[in-house]
């Protein structure tokens, strides 16, 4: 009886688990299909700068999803996750073009991209996914439309800061990228478990409570951390710092 009951619970943590990799494919590919009809559209309409600016979309989109595979290869164990020093503006403005193909129509974007920008080491195709989860979770909270916010700069953690996340320390310098959204925001007790595995808001069907969870775990592997502001009816700001990248002498991180 005990050994049923654990494969039971083995065999729905697995479909589970399916079912939130099958959701994150499907993101992509639902930005690759959006992007990909806005390029066939443009070529009918002989605009060809304009399809070749979404068939870059879509692109970026597929390699993105090719990335899921090697994350998961490494979680196995059977390929490494690689890192680069980037700088994440060129980025973050990558997404939003995607955003725009693949995200509907109701929702409109503002960013606010600092120019000094320091730089931080990171693997880019995971930091894509969980910003873009995060884009995702910020439409879907918009039901009737609204207006997506992306802003990067730099932060030097302070007392203040730190009391916010329990991995930011004060006196470290970090990279903040912030995702906002004017949708109907949250209560403080969802708040607090937000990025639990398998939690969701949304109805049957159309979440598996995996996406923040995942992005919440990519940026703590990155050294880094995820917060959240919401209230109710006011939207919400999901805030992640990302390590700044300082190299020594040598040219290797300190």
């Amino acid at each position: 009886m005990m050994n049923d009951r654990f494969q039971a619970q083995k065999m729905e943590i697995v479909g589970q688990l399916t079912t939130g990799i099958a959701h994150d494919f499907n993101n992509m590919l639902t930005a690759v299909t959006g992007s990909a009809s806005l390029a066939e559209h443009y070529l009918t309409n002989d605009k060809p700068d304009h399809a070749k600016k979404h068939l870059a979309n879509a692109l970026r989109a597929s390699q993105t999803a090719g990335a899921m595979t090697a994350r998961l290869m490494a979680f196995s164990r059977r390929h490494k996750l690689g890192s680069e020093v980037i700088n994440v503006n060129p980025l973050i403005t990558s997404l939003i073009e995607l955003g725009r193909g693949s995200l509907g129509s109701k929702v409109t974007y503002e960013t606010d991209l600092a120019s000094n920008l320091w730089l931080t080491k990171v693997d880019p195709h995971q930091l894509e996914s969980a910003v873009f989860n995060l884009m995702v979770n910020a439409r879907d909270a918009m039901p009737t439309g609204g207006t997506i916010s992306i802003r990067t700069c730099n932060v030097d953690v302070n007392e203040q800061l730190a009391a916010k996340g329990s991995l930011l320390v004060a006196g470290h310098s970090c990279v903040r990228v912030q995702v906002s959204d004017t949708g109907t925001g949250m209560p403080a007790d969802l708040m607090e478990r937000i990025f639990e595995p398998f939690l969701t808001t949304k109805v049957e069907g159309k979440g598996t409570g995996l996406g923040l969870a995942m992005a919440y775990g990519y940026v703590i592997q990155a050294g880094g951390c995820l917060t959240v502001e919401s209230e109710e009816g006011h939207g919400t700001t999901f805030s992640l710092f990302l390590p700044k990248y300082i190299p020594t002498e040598d040219g290797h991180p300190s």
